[in-house]
């Protein structure tokens, strides 16, 4: 686990990709680095885990491109949503271009990753969403 982040406690990450292979990937760079996964397939269940589940995940890790409900339109759900708003959103896409990274951002994610991607730069970002939510819990 990362030195900036508390090192007692269990940080848990809903991952979001319709994709079994991107799941796997992401589970892989994360293991054995003290995260707690939960690994959806749709933005569906996604918001349902997080209802039945109240205040337990800490980062979202969410695709942008899904069937159903794509990650902008979870977003959209989750910044309109007092329980919801305090949550990092961590968007991984392969829509690279940068209309697509700014209207991410301006939908409300904590950051935008392109596929494909580093662990390295993975588990920085996750850090980084932690320690953000960790300093507005301490202002």
């Amino acid at each position: 686990m990362p030195d900036s982040i508390e090192k007692n406690r269990k940080y848990s990450l809903l991952i979001v990709d319709d994709n079994e292979f991107n799941l796997d990937i992401i589970n892989e760079y994360v293991e054995g680095e003290g995260f707690l996964t939960v690994p959806v397939e749709n933005a569906i269940d996604a918001l349902n885990y997080l209802e039945s589940n109240l205040g337990l995940v800490d980062v979202i890790l969410l695709d942008r491109m899904m069937p159903h409900m794509n990650g902008l339109e979870m977003v959209a759900k989750l910044r309109t949503d007092n329980r919801f708003m305090g949550i990092p959103v961590i968007m991984i896409s392969a829509a690279a271009d940068q209309k697509a990274i700014n209207e991410g951002k301006k939908a409300g994610v904590f950051d935008y990753i392109t596929k494909p991607f580093e662990r390295d730069q993975l588990l920085g970002v996750i850090t980084r969403a932690i320690t953000h939510v960790g300093e507005k819990d301490t202002v």
